[in-house]
C-alpha cells in the first residue's frame, strides 16, 4: 500500500522546486508549504524543521527529523507535507508505531477511512495496548458499517482501560445498531455517570428511549442534549497541540478543545493569545466563556468587564456579561448589557428574550409586555417570545388579551412548542371567563402535549380539558393518572386529589 501512495504522490507532477530536497533517494517527495499565510514566528519554526529535514543524510536521524516535521505540519493543517514526512518516516524506520498512529489519524481527518483503518491495524500490531488507537479503530469500523468488528475493538479497548468512557459509549452506539435499545441506554448513562458535563450523550439516550417507545424519557433526554462529547485522552495526537505558537493557531486549537469540552485546555489556548495580543476581543469572549463552562464564572465575570475597554468589543461579549449579570441576580446591569447587544444587533433573537426576562425578574412587568410585543412583530416566528408574552398576559388577568394573542395562532404552529400549546389548552379548560373557554381545541392541544411530555401536570391539564367537555368519566380517568405520577407528600398531590373531589362532587358540570 505504502508503494501505491508513493505513485499517487508522484503523479501529480511534484516538481523539485516544489519540493523539500532530501539527501536520501527513494522517499516520497515532500510538497514545499506555502510559510507566508503564517505569523513570522511561525515560519521561523517550520523553516527550522524544514532545515533539520535538509541537513542529514543519515536515515535513522533523518526519520525522525521526518516524523517531527510531519507532527509540526500537521499541527497546522499543512495536510500534505505532513502525510509526506509521515509515510518516509516509516519508510526509513517501519517499527515505529507513532509515525504509523500519526498517519493513521491525518487519514481518518481527511475522511479517507480505508486507508486510516490500514494504518491503525499496522501501529497496533507495532503498539497493541495504545488504547486510543483501539477506540479510533472502533469509530472508523462504525463509519464503514462494520458492527460486529467495532464491537470486539471497543471492548478490547475497555480490557486495556475500564476509564476508557468513548470506549463505552462506542458500545452503546454498537448496542443500538444492533437493536438492543435497553443495552444502549445502560452504557450512555453509565458514561454519563462518568462524564456529567457530556451533554451530548443525552441525545444518544434519547434516541435509545424513543427507538423502546417511551417518548416522555426521550423527549426529557434530547431537551438538555448539547454539543460536548467524551473523549479518552491521546498524549500523542493531543501533544500537537503543544507545537502550535501563533495566535491564529492557539485560536484554532482553543476552538477545537472548546467544542470538544475540554475547557481547561480552552482556558490555556486563550490565555495565550492574549499574552500574545492583548486586544484581541475575540480571544477575550472565547476565554470568558470557557471559564464560564467551566464552573469558573468569577474569573470569567473579570475577563468580560476588561474586555469592555477594548476597541470595537463583539455583541457576544456585552451578552455573555449579560449572562453573568443576571446569573448573579443583578437584573439592573444584566438589563443594560442585553440592550446594548440589541443596539448593535437588533436581530439578536437571544438576546431579545433574555431582556425580557431581566425585565420580568425586576418587576417591570408592562416594559416587559411592551417588549415582547415589539420583538413579535420584528420576529413572528418565535414563540419562545410568545409564550413569555402569554405568561405575563395571564398572570395580569388579562384574559381577553391572552385569547387574542393565541387565536393569532394557527393549531399547527402552536404544536411547535410545548409549552405555549400546554399554556393555551389550559387557559382553553379553564379561563375564568367562560365565553373564552374551547373545551374541544383544549383536548385536541393536550393530546399532542401528551406525545411530548407525560408530566403530572399535563396530565391534569387533560383532565381539566375533558371535564370542560363534559366527558367527566376520562376526566376523572385523567387526573387519577396525575395522582399517581406523583408522590404522596409532594404538594402537587393533595391540588391534584382536591381537584378529583371536585369531579366526583359535581359531576364536572362546572369544568373544574
Amino acid at each position: 500500500m505504502r508503494e501505491i501512495v508513493m505513485l499517487l504522490v508522484v503523479a501529480f507532477g511534484l516538481g523539485q522546486s516544489d519540493t523539500l530536497p532530501l539527501k536520501v533517494t527513494g522517499l516520497v517527495p515532500v510538497p514545499k508549504p506555502d510559510l507566508t499565510q503564517f505569523e513570522l514566528v511561525v515560519q521561523t519554526q517550520l523553516g527550522q524543521v524544514e532545515a533539520g529535514l535538509q541537513g542529514t543524510d543519515d536515515p535513522t536521524q533523518l526519520s525522525l527529523y521526518l516524523g517531527e516535521a510531519g507532527r509540526h505540519y500537521h499541527a497546522y493543517q499543512l495536510m500534505a507535507s505532513a502525510k509526506a514526512c509521515y509515510q518516509n518516516a516509516i519508510l526509513l524506520d517501519p517499527n515505529n508505531a507513532k509515525w504509523v498512529y500519526l498517519l493513521a489519524s491525518l487519514y481518518r481527518q481527511e475522511g479517507l477511512f480505508d486507508l486510516a483503518r490500514h494504518y491503525f491495524v499496522e501501529s497496533l500490531q507495532l503498539a497493541p495496548d495504545y488504547t486510543s488507537a483501539w477506540i479510533q479503530l472502533g469509530d472508523i469500523s462504525m463509519e464503514q458499517g462494520k458492527i460486529d468488528d467495532a464491537e470486539a475493538v471497543f471492548k478490547r479497548a475497555l480490557e486495556l482501560d475500564p476509564e476508557a468512557v468513548a470506549a463505552e459509549v462506542g458500545l452503546g452506539r454498537v448496542a443500538m445498531e444492533q437493536d438492543r435499545p435497553k443495552d444502549a441506554i445502560a452504557l450512555f448513562e453509565r458514561a454519563l455517570a462518568q462524564v456529567p458535563r457530556a451533554d451530548r450523550l443525552h441525545y444518544l439516550i434519547g434516541t435509545a428511549y424513543r427507538a423502546m417507545g417511551d417518548r416522555e424519557q426521550a423527549n426529557r433526554h434530547l431537551a438538555q442534549a448539547g454539543r460536548i462529547g467524551v473523549r479518552t485522552p491521546d498524549p500523542v495526537l493531543d501533544a500537537l497541540r503543544e507545537l502550535v505558537i501563533s495566535v491564529s493557531g492557539y485560536m484554532t486549537e482553543g476552538k477545537k478543545a472548546f467544542g470538544a469540552g475540554d475547557y481547561d485546555s480552552a482556558i490555556q489556548f486563550f490565555t495565550k493569545v492574549i499574552e500574545i495580543d492583548n486586544t484581541n476581543a475575540e480571544a477575550h469572549v472565547n476565554l470568558g466563556s470557557a471559564l464560564t463552562l467551566a464552573n469558573r464564572s468569577d474569573e470569567a465575570f473579570k475577563v468580560f468587564l476588561a474586555a469592555t475597554e477594548l476597541n470595537n468589543p463583539p455583541a457576544e461579549l456585552f451578552y455573555n456579561l449579560g449572562f453573568l449579570f443576571a446569573q448573579k441576580g443583578d437584573f439592573s446591569s444584566a438589563e443594560k448589557q442585553f440592550k446594548t447587544v440589541l443596539n448593535m444587533e437588533p436581530t439578536d433573537q437571544a438576546a431579545a428574550l433574555l431582556l425580557g426576562q431581566v425585565l420580568e425578574a425586576q418587576q417591570k412587568t408592562d416594559e416587559a409586555k411592551s417588549h415582547y410585543r415589539i420583538q413579535m412583530e420584528a420576529f413572528p416566528t418565535n414563540l419562545d417570545i410568545t409564550f413569555r408574552l402569554g405568561f405575563l398576559l395571564l398572570q395580569d388577568d388579562d384574559f381577553a388579551g391572552f385569547s387574542q394573542l393565541i387565536a393569532s395562532l394557527s393549531d399547527e404552529s402552536l404544536r411547535t412548542h410545548m409549552d405555549l400549546a400546554h399554556l393555551a389548552a389550559r387557559f382553553w379548560a379553564t379561563s375564568p371567563d367562560e365565553s373564552l373557554r374551547d373545551g374541544a381545541r383544549a383536548v385536541a392541544t393536550m393530546r399532542w402535549v401528551l406525545t411530548q411530555s407525560q408530566a403530572p401536570k399535563a396530565l391534569e391539564s387533560m383532565a381539566l380539558a375533558c371535564a370542560v367537555t363534559g366527558e367527566c368519566d376520562l376526566a376523572i380517568i385523567w387526573i387519577k393518572k396525575a395522582i399517581a405520577a406523583v408522590d404522596e407528600q409532594d404538594p402537587l398531590s393533595q391540588r391534584f386529589r382536591l381537584v378529583l373531589r371536585q369531579f366526583q362532587a359535581t359531576n364536572c358540570q362546572q369544568g373544574g
